[in-house]
């Protein structure tokens, strides 16, 4: 995987190997209807929740998500299969042509587990269609695609509120615009979307409110 991400290249028999290396005997997919993966961890649950929720206003059913912290156990992952292992299967549709998406929200939690690596490192090798939700301090890195515009969420988990701005939340609309494109399906109005934002604990700020927010500065009202 490092010799890969290194030379910023690969072939069929490089990525033959690595789904080897990684328990992976035979390029295959199952038939099932999953499309979208939420690529998350556990400690940013009211942000992640609202994606979740969002995706299922504009049109997705629960069984096209992996949500594995989805709090209704509707998208986890089938009980008595591996996690991982169906992980791995997901990623390889892609591998095989099939279109899936993956949406990682990285937030300064995520950035440091290795779980939520492994997929960012498992989509860049199949070069898996993707967008990027920052949630905290620290800025997206390759090999996620950082060069498109991404919006930025801030968790605060003693308020148990998600913060952002009229213009980041625009952006957050065009990404989930572009997924329901992806996979045909029609996006609601904006202010559906912000109304549904905002009766789930999300509250969009000033700019310099938020940088306030961001830096852990005291906001002058």
């Amino acid at each position: 995987m490092e010799k890969v991400i290194q030379t910023q290249s690969f072939n069929k028999r490089d990525a033959e190997k690595i789904f080897t290396d990684l328990g992976i005997k035979k390029i295959a997919t199952d038939q099932d209807s999953r499309k979208i993966l939420i690529s998350h961890t556990r400690s940013d649950q009211l942000l992640n929740n609202i994606l979740y929720g969002l995706l299922l206003l504009n049109g997705f059913s629960s069984d096209e998500i992996i949500y594995t912290s989805d709090p209704s156990y509707n998208s986890v992952v089938p009980y008595g299969l591996d996690v991982f292992e169906y992980l791995r299967e997901f990623f390889i549709k892609s591998y095989s042509k099939k279109e899936i998406y993956v949406l990682y929200v990285y937030s300064d939690s995520s950035s440091k587990r290795p779980g939520v690596l492994q997929e960012i490192g498992a989509g860049w090798v199949v070069k898996t269609k993707h967008g990027i939700i920052k949630a905290g301090k620290t800025n997206p890195e390759p090999p996620l695609n950082i060069s498109s515009t991404y919006p930025s969420i801030y968790l605060d988990k003693e308020d148990n509120r998600a913060f952002t701005t009229e213009n980041h939340f625009r952006v957050l609309y065009a990404l989930v615009d572009s997924i329901c494109s992806m996979f045909n399906k029609e996006i609601r109005s904006f202010e559906e979307n912000r109304n549904y934002f905002e009766n789930n604990n999300g509250v969009i700020i000033d700019e310099s409110s938020f940088d306030c927010k961001i830096n852990n500065r005291e906001i002058i009202l």
